[in-house]
């Protein structure tokens, strides 16, 4: 009896599958998660100091408001195969044309790839459900950016209102200007037909008026005699509009039969190229340019001149005819002589 009673009593554990369905059920009732009702999301309103009266609870695909996808777009749109499907395709060309922008080498075509390349990027962003709000704004900026700057270098590069006419001039001999600046020319200036024998300037007389021979010639004459003639592409009065107002004309320019001109006043064309220093520079190279082509020229003419002059000088028995024969031999002298001093 005394050793019944010392017995420790016997205590019956469960078994094994018991004790696994019980721990499963536990398990399922911690982890099951209740799904939103009305009466949740009627709570969260109230806590927020909403009523639920009129307030639409869940949107037109069942899904409640709180729960609702970050998506730009229509989930039916972002969730579509074939939108999943092309977002790769639509990436990689996004940033194809991104790179091959950067390698354009023309300002207007690398514009024209970046505006595409960010819109790709911005369609790639707005395809996802959930889209990353700050790559997303940044290239629709970039968008904004590079369309305005594509646009004003369509329209410096093709302006409107220039014929066919303007476009050749332009073509030939004002080249450097861009389309537009040319254009700002042509506007300042006003196209003039002249008569044969038409007085453009008088020598050292000041004259306010700049021209530009389109067709046609001039004679360019000092002290009474010819010694140029301004053909199609030339300046008249170039060098008194370079050395500033109130200068005088370098000489007298005189129509050669019709001639077609482009005129401007002085001080209008002068108050247009203080407001653009890239249009000032460009224009004062063509000046400088037509000067020294009418220098050419002009030697040119002067040389052909001489040339002609050399049978007559060494046929004829006169003094100067002496003379040029005599330096003619010193010439070829020192010619031969050359290889002997440099050895």
């Amino acid at each position: 009896m005394l050793c019944s009673r010392l017995r420790p009593p016997i205590v019956r554990r469960p078994t094994l599958p018991g004790l696994s369905s019980s721990l499963g059920n536990n398990l399922r009732k911690r982890c099951t998660i209740p799904r939103p009702k009305g009466s949740m999301l009627e709570d969260v309103l109230r806590s927020h100091g909403k009523g639920t009266k009129g307030v639409r609870l869940f949107d037109a695909f069942g899904i409640p408001y709180i729960v609702r996808s970050r998506s730009i777009l229509p989930l039916e749109v972002t969730t579509s195969q074939h939108v999943k499907a092309a977002l790769p395709f639509v990436g990689n060309l996004a940033y194809i044309a991104l790179a091959g922008g950067f390698l354009m080498t023309d300002i207007l075509a690398l514009r024209v790839l970046l505006v595409c390349g960010y819109s790709g990027l911005v369609t790639f962003h707005l395809l996802h459900a959930k889209p990353l709000r700050i790559p997303l704004g940044w290239s629709a900026f970039f968008v904004a950016v590079n369309t305005y700057a594509a646009i004003c270098l369509a329209l410096a590069r093709f302006p409107a209102g220039m014929t066919e006419e303007d476009e050749a001039v332009h073509a030939a001999f004002f080249e450097r200007l861009s389309p537009a600046q040319f254009k700002m020319l042509l506007d300042v200036g006003e196209r003039r037909e002249l008569a044969d024998g038409t007085m453009l300037t008088v020598e050292r007389v000041t004259c306010s008026m700049l021209y530009f021979v389109e067709q046609g010639s001039a004679s360019l004459t000092l002290g009474g005699e010819e010694v140029a003639k301004i053909g199609r592409g030339g300046f008249v009065n170039d060098v008194a509009f370079q050395q500033g107002p109130e200068s005088s004309s370098y000489g007298t320019c005189r129509c050669c039969g019709k001639v077609r001109v482009i005129a401007w006043q002085q001080e209008a064309l002068r108050d247009l190229l203080s407001h653009d220093g890239c249009l000032a520079d460009s224009f004062k190279h063509i000046l400088v340019g037509s000067l020294v082509e009418q220098l050419l020229q002009r030697y040119k003419a002067e040389e052909k001149k001489e040339r002609a002059m050399r049978p007559k000088l060494l046929r004829n028995g006169t003094e100067s005819g002496d003379k040029f024969r005599c330096s003619l031999e010193e010439a070829r002298s020192r010619e031969q002589s050359l290889p002997a001093l440099r050895s």
